[in-house]
């Protein structure tokens, strides 16, 4: 009897490199994958528990020493992945809704004089400056 081998075709939203593999979020479901560019194999990590299984949760991610911070799109959290143990921690957003015509969280994200993300919202009220370092969260 011949092997078969199950390919499944998975968009993804954002990544990061790190340690010569890739961490992605799927596109259309909650879920993390690891590809290691060395061997060409993709393996599923762990699936975004504290968020609902829908479409384009992630909208971007950052590598932060060893940790992937995956950034809101359709999410209720940033994501932080410890990409040694594969831990997940979550820092939920802090906001309200100016206005629901889209349901788009963040628009952009970036690193800020090194240890400071910051995160600019989609019709939310409040642009957020997140240490890095102490997971602590300023609103402004």
């Amino acid at each position: 009897m011949s092997k078969m081998s199950l390919k499944i075709k998975i968009p993804f939203s954002c990544g990061v490199e790190y340690k010569g593999r890739m961490y992605l979020s799927a596109l259309d479901r909650n879920e993390l994958f690891q590809y290691d560019w060395k061997n060409n194999k993709m393996q599923y990590i762990a699936s975004f528990e504290k968020e609902d299984d829908k479409e384009y949760l992630y909208r971007t991610a950052v590598l932060y020493q060893n940790e992937a911070w995956f950034i809101p799109n359709q999410a209720d959290n940033i994501a932080i992945v410890n990409l040694d143990t594969y831990e997940i921690q979550y820092i939920p957003l802090q906001y309200n809704w100016i206005n629901d015509v889209v349901l788009l969280k963040c628009a952009s994200a970036g690193i800020y004089r090194e240890h400071y993300l910051y995160v600019v919202p989609y019709d939310i009220d409040a642009l957020s400056l997140i240490n890095m370092q102490t997971n602590t969260f300023c609103p402004y």
